[in-house]
């Protein structure tokens, strides 16, 4: 519930370019935001996700390298034993987004 990462699969540690130990537990997921864009819409992408089901956005990452990439990220309230029981966090899904200007490169 306060943006600690605490799970990450391979694809998303590749597409990051971060190793397991760097994030699990450490860090925020704040860390792949460019800029505010995370900080700034976070609590309405939540809310959207609580209201609902899931909140679904297209914005921008940061890679470990600094690089950043377009990407649509699919969140989602989790829930221990069930809806019916109190919330423990969200689970955020990226893709990374290709753009025509990206395929022509």
């Amino acid at each position: 519930m306060e943006g600690v990462i605490q799970k990450m699969n391979q694809g998303a540690l590749e597409l990051f370019g971060y190793d397991k130990e760097e994030l699990i537990g450490k860090k925020r997921v704040s860390i792949f935001s460019p800029g505010e864009i995370v900080i700034q819409n976070v609590l309405g992408w939540l809310e959207t996700a609580n209201k609902e089901g899931k909140s679904v956005v297209k914005t921008n990452f940061l890679r470990k390298d600094g690089s950043q990439f377009n990407a649509e990220i699919l969140i989602t309230p989790n829930f221990a034993n069930g809806k019916d029981q109190e919330q423990t966090g969200y689970c955020g899904i990226t893709c990374l987004l290709y753009t025509s200007d990206a395929a022509d490169e």
